[in-house]
């Protein structure tokens, strides 16, 4: 259903990238005959690009199978708003990178590890996994915390277990006074004595191909954990 009515990319057999859009059955057309309401289903879909004959789809490079993803766009919305598909997942990563590039070594306390977790929607296996491999002390995980509102404060929310050592930071560094105390669902279970801290990013519309992010939440989480790789919460 995420398809539904989207710009599409298709990736053909020879590393092109092809776009069209997901063109549905007409509402108004339908309208007077006995079919009954349910959910929006692929065999509804019609993928159109912009051609009129199966040679013409043929030419493009087309296949059967070829794999057919949302175009992943980001539209600028008012007030340092933006919005685009998984843009939830998008934001950590950003997040991470930005750390990653701007942050010099000899800033760093102890050792840190960035990790770039893959499968988020099909189980958290590639979090699992990093639990297997590795055995810290304490873990950091970005989590999209579904909002009502956008323009909600605090900008960022930091799970309410590790209140204790959170404390502290907040008491110390002005970087992170504006993160609060608040529940983030869905902790991985890690090994018994790592301490998880999650870390929630307000998401609006969260799993649609819509999804609202602050970029002001997102300088304030990179802020809160720019703190944490320098001076640690130990």
């Amino acid at each position: 259903q995420y398809f539904e009515g989207q710009r599409l990319a298709i990736r053909t057999s020879n590393g092109t990238i092809v776009t069209g859009v997901l063109a549905i059955p007409s509402t108004h057309l339908a309208r007077g005959t006995n079919r009954t309401e349910r959910p929006f289903d692929l065999t509804d879909a019609y993928a159109d690009v912009g051609v009129k004959s199966a040679a013409e789809v043929n030419e493009l490079g087309i296949r059967i199978l070829d794999p057919i993803a949302i175009e992943k766009g980001m539209t600028n919305l008012a007030h340092d708003h933006v919005s685009g598909p998984f843009l939830s997942d998008r934001a950590g990563a950003a997040i991470l990178m930005s750390i990653l590039t701007t942050m010099p070594k000899n800033r760093i306390n102890g050792t840190v590890t960035f990790a770039f977790t893959t499968q988020e929607h099909f189980g958290r296996k590639g979090l699992d996994r990093m639990t297997v491999l590795f055995d810290p002390d304490e873990v950091y995980v970005l989590e999209p915390l579904t909002s009502p509102q956008i323009t909600q404060n605090p900008p960022i929310s930091v799970d309410v277990q590790a209140a204790p050592a959170i404390r502290k930071m907040l008491e110390r560094f002005d970087g992170i006074r504006e993160a609060t105390l608040q529940q983030v669902p869905q902790s991985p279970q890690w090994k018994r004595g790592t301490e998880v801290i999650r870390i929630g990013i307000p998401i609006l519309f969260y799993a649609t191909p819509v999804e609202v992010l602050d970029l002001n939440h997102l300088q304030s989480a990179i802020r809160f954990l720019k703190t944490i790789v320098q001076s640690g919460v130990s």
